[in-house]
């Protein structure tokens, strides 16, 4: 059985091209099948090119496949990795921004702290929308096959 790895927001110039080419060069991922879902299409083909080039590189013997269908995106897959970023590097900055302007420095301001708690509340209502279809296609604790229904 193959194993199906899916990145929701696989077109992200940011984040995309180090997850391809850390799971591709993963030897227990050898063989996989890696499907980039992204809401926007345009990103889309240069990270399906992307990846077939650090396959090529490593000989992994992965396939790939991109989609905007979430459905698709997330039929048969056994790991789903969540990259998004609701408005993007502006919104984050503002993470950042605000809290020094008021002496407060994180070191990470993505996911604790002021910022972290801004970026969850612009996030959540995106991801829990996203995650209703997984809860009929995501495989039940111990079991690789029975969907949660």
């Amino acid at each position: 059985m193959t194993t199906q790895v899916t990145i929701v927001g696989g077109g992200s110039y940011q984040w995309a091209p180090e997850l391809i080419a850390d799971l591709i060069g993963t030897p227990s991922l050898a063989g996989m099948r890696l499907v980039l879902y992204d809401i926007d299409p345009n990103p889309l083909p240069k990270m399906e090119v992307l990846a077939h080039k650090v396959n090529g590189a490593l000989e992994a013997h992965t396939t790939v496949a991109i989609t905007t269908d979430l459905g698709r995106a997330l039929d048969g897959a056994n790991f789903v990795i969540v990259c998004i970023s609701t408005d993007g590097f502006r919104s984050m900055a503002v993470d950042l921004d605000v809290p020094a302007a008021h002496g407060i420095t994180q070191t990470v301001g993505d996911s604790v702290g002021p910022g972290g708690i801004n970026r969850a509340l612009r996030n959540i209502p995106c991801w829990s929308a996203s995650a209703k279809p997984w809860r009929s296609t995501a495989p039940r604790p111990g079991s690789s096959t029975s969907p949660t229904r």
